[in-house]
């Protein structure tokens, strides 16, 4: 059984990448918008070079019809695995429409912020564990990282 991931991609990268660097599922569906596919496109080369197994999606943005249409398409490949929704962005007709088809097909959704993550199935609340490295975080913000020097805590100079 395969862990599949359905993501909701709007204009922010960030709360797509947290659940999927939390989860680490085998394959990822982005769902987005004509206006969204730049920021579909940074999330899916970073995904691709991560090692992940990623496509994308197009969606109509008020269209809730559309938007279940394309979840169940998705949901009918994956047919005996465990599959999870990352409903924290898109719009809310998109929203609705992934969270009907999920709970058609007794999917878990999840909402997240930076620093937790909501299974909305059951209202439990769990921080995020995984950190993302600096070059991934401005990748996804659509910034290109020249250089960097990390930090070493200097205990003398405090």
């Amino acid at each position: 059984m395969s862990k599949i991931h359905i993501a909701l991609v709007s204009r922010e990268a960030l709360p797509v990448y947290y659940i999927i660097a939390e989860l680490r599922p085998d394959k990822i569906h982005l769902i987005g918008t004509k206006e969204s596919d730049d920021v579909m496109n940074r999330i899916e080369n970073v995904l691709v070079q991560q090692g992940f197994d990623c496509c994308k999606h197009v969606t109509q943005p008020y269209d809730i019809k559309n938007c279940m249409e394309v979840c169940s398409r998705i949901q009918e490949q994956c047919e005996g695995d465990e599959v999870s929704y990352n409903l924290t962005c898109g719009t809310k007709p998109m929203a609705i429409g992934a969270m009907r088809c999920a709970q058609n097909h007794g999917a878990r959704m999840f909402y997240t912020d930076s620093k937790t993550m909501v299974d909305i199935n059951s209202l439990a609340s769990s921080p995020l564990s995984a950190r993302i490295d600096n070059e991934t975080l401005f990748t996804l913000q659509g910034q290109r990282l020249k250089e960097w020097n990390g930090y070493a805590f200097d205990k003398a100079r405090t």
